[in-house]
């Protein structure tokens, strides 16, 4: 690949992105604790210290909870699977 090829490619990429981040909508943040933050008696200004962060374990906590309550309670369930397109898939049958 020459430079040009790759400068347009990098083009391309920042193009799509700068798209992306343009139309991006942010939504207020709501002022009240949600449930996870009030087990382990976070507020929103603790949060809001480090948002990445407490966002990203306190994601990966509900994602535990949601996949235990779902392996003890849905017939057949599994695990995420990871497909061509690095997404996943979780599939669930319930019981109930």
């Amino acid at each position: 690949m020459n430079n040009n090829q790759l400068n347009n490619s990098l083009d391309i990429i920042l193009q799509k992105y700068s798209q992306s981040f343009a139309s991006k909508v942010f939504p207020q943040e709501s002022l009240e604790a949600d449930d996870l933050m009030l087990v382990f008696g976070l507020n929103q200004e603790i949060k809001a210290r480090n948002k990445q962060y407490w966002g990203r374990e306190l994601g990966m906590c509900w994602e535990r909870i949601v996949k235990e309550i779902c392996r003890q309670t849905c017939y057949h369930f599994n695990e995420a699977i990871r497909d061509g397109h690095f997404s996943y898939q979780l599939s669930v049958i319930s019981t109930s």
